[in-house]
């Protein structure tokens, strides 16, 4: 397994970085923060940055994104709230 560094960007407050091993970053994201990502949706809501180097390769980062489906159930989360 890869070592992984998650950076959570929702908590504005302070940047959160959590170390997991994982197969993937998803998997590392899910490991981390608990819920499931993605690699593409709308840029605007990007979740996490996740950073990885495999041996012998430069240090790579993906942005993972919340699901429309669970973004939308979030947003009516918020608004029933308020």
């Amino acid at each position: 397994m890869t070592e992984f560094r998650v950076v959570d960007l929702i908590n504005s407050e302070a940047t959160t970085e959590i170390i997991v091993q994982a197969a993937s970053p998803e998997l590392a994201a899910k490991k981390a923060l608990g819920v499931d990502l993605v690699r593409s949706a709308r840029k605007s809501i990007v979740r996490a940055r996740v950073y990885f180097c495999h041996p012998g390769t430069a240090p790579s980062m993906v942005r993972l994104y919340v699901r429309a489906e669970d973004r939308d159930r979030q947003m009516a989360e918020m608004s029933a709230q308020a």
